[in-house]
């Protein structure tokens, strides 16, 4: 399948314009699967599509990236340094970039190595209209202050719209299910599709990230498994970060925890429950 799918409606009309991605990570591929199952079949209506393998080099390859993380990358330039200039991710992302000017409203397809993890949205406040219909029960705000460079935080950062879909965890049948219906109901949404999606709403959690914690030593150990919005207690241990205890500083809930083996890694990260 080709790197870039652009499929532009029946109509022929200009708007509205909108991008799906992908295999921004390379062993996330329900979406990769949604698409090649969708794309050949899909009927757009109106506006324009772009349908984006977002790291084709690391789809290939079946692992999260090859020299980077590609959900890093769309910073200000200034912020990296010049090995990570010369990435294939870096390169990648400066392509991406220039696709996403064009767009509107971008939906960027993930999936979770946590094996209990359940779909959720990764958000901000700007696409309540249309996250609210989306399969996902949780919505999690503030990625783009605790953990910005990702597809949606650029969206963000130029008066765009970018959501993010976490679709449970990547070897779980289920993701790709959750990946083609959010697919079909976000073009539904943006008006792209005029019949046979019917919208509804359910009830869904919001949670606010405040931290994401960065190792210090080449040795994180987690003091247990945990699993994706999983409660934490203040004063309870998470890890262990060379010789010393890391501990909640608040009740809170934990996402995305691992080991880690380098310093200055991602180990997780802790939130609040707003409603």
């Amino acid at each position: 399948m080709k790197e870039i799918t652009k499929i532009t409606g029946e109509i022929g009309s200009e708007y509205p314009i909108s991008a799906i991605f992908a295999g921004v990570h390379g062993n996330e591929i329900c979406g990769v699967n949604a698409f090649k199952e969708l794309i050949p079949e899909l009927k757009i209506t109106n506006g324009v599509v772009y349908f984006v393998l977002g790291n084709p080099k690391a789809i290939l390859q079946k692992k999260r990236f090859t020299e980077m993380n590609l959900n890093r990358v769309f910073k200000s330039v200034n912020q990296y340094t010049d090995d990570e200039k010369k990435s294939y991710e870096f390169r990648r992302g400066k392509k991406l970039k220039r696709l996403l000017k064009e767009v509107e409203v971008l939906l960027d397809i993930h999936s979770s190595m946590t094996k209990e993890s359940v779909p959720f949205i990764i958000c901000e406040k700007n696409a309540d209209e249309i996250v609210k219909f989306l399969p996902a029960g949780t919505i999690v705000n503030g990625f783009d202050i605790v953990e910005p460079g990702g597809t949606d935080f650029y969206m963000n950062s130029i008066g765009k719209i970018g959501i993010c879909i976490e679709c449970g965890n990547h070897n779980e049948p289920n993701a790709k299910l959750v990946a083609t219906e959010t697919i079909k109901t976000f073009l539904s949404l943006r008006g792209h599709l005029t019949s046979g999606v019917k919208l509804k709403t359910s009830a869904q959690k919001k949670i606010q990230m405040y931290n994401l914690y960065f190792t210090q030593t080449e040795k994180f150990v987690l003091n247990k498994k945990f699993d994706d919005f999983e409660t934490v207690k203040r004063g309870q241990i998470i890890g262990t970060d060379g010789l010393n205890q890391v501990c909640a500083p608040e009740d809170s809930i934990i996402l995305f925890a691992q080991n880690k083996q380098k310093v200055g890694s991602e180990a997780f990260l802790l939130g609040r429950i707003i409603s």
